[in-house]
Formats: structure tokens, sequence, C-alpha cells
């Protein structure tokens, strides 16, 4: 009867253990982001188009994920919060993957994300994991 029971309290744990490792569940890559666009002299410019890319070194095999927003005219962009869906099995890989990038220092890991407008190639605002927020993209005209 013990053996029993021993034997179903380990197989319920294992259970779990593999389910927790299968399921994926959700976490933010980029919080909502809101910008500003404006000109040299703080004037709101708009019908400006904004890109933000974004990607989660860690968890992402690729990281083609990009959207386009055109400024209001108050200049603004709101771009929603970024997220992924990931199994534990496949964070303990990315943190191993980490774990070796870290050895190149021209490797990117974790969260990373970039708003630029193509009307001037020098405005960019960029974001890591721990990051203060830059709100405003200057144009220079």
């Amino acid at each position: 009867m013990k053996l029993k029971l021993i034997k179903l309290v380990l197989s319920f744990i294992g259970v779990i253990f593999i389910l927790s490792i299968i399921i994926s569940y959700e976490s933010t890559v980029v919080p909502e982001w809101k910008v500003k666009v404006v000109d040299n002299n703080n004037n709101p410019i708009e019908w400006v188009e904004v890109y933000q890319t974004w990607s989660q070194k860690s968890l992402e095999l690729s990281s083609d994920n990009r959207e386009m927003l055109v400024s209001n005219a108050n200049g603004e962009v709101i771009f929603p919060e970024r997220t992924i869906k990931a199994s534990l099995l496949r964070r303990g890989l990315g943190l191993i993957a980490d774990i070796i990038a870290s050895f190149n220092p021209h490797a990117t890991t974790g969260k990373f994300a970039i708003v630029y407008t193509q009307k001037d190639p020098t405005a960019i605002l960029m974001y890591r994991d721990g990051w203060e927020f830059e709100h405003v993209l200057i144009i220079k005209e």
C-alpha cells in the first residue's frame, strides 16, 4: 500500500513537471511605448511613418517583428505591448544559448526593441530590458 502511494505521488509530480515544461506561457518583450515625433524646435510632426522592431533573442529563432504606425496631429504614435509565448523548456534552452553567446562581444541576447523613421536615419530610440524608455524622436529637418 505504501509503495503504491509513493508511485502515485511520483507519477503526479512527473506529470506536473512534464506539463510545466511543455505548456507555453506569455511574457512581455516590450511594454506599451508612446513616442512623440518632433522637429528640432520641439514642434510635433504629423504623418511620419514610425517603425518599431522588437525581439526576444533568447526565445525567438527569427526576429522579423516589425510594425509601422503613422504619427497623428500631435506627432504621437503608441505601439502596443509586445509579448511572446514560450515553455519552460524553451526558456531554459534560451538561457543556455545566452550564456554561450555572452562569450561573443557582438552577440545580442534578451529583450530588444528600436523605434525609428526612414525620414531621418539618425533618429533612433532603443530599449533593452531594464532600460528607461525614451519617448521623443527628434527628426532633423
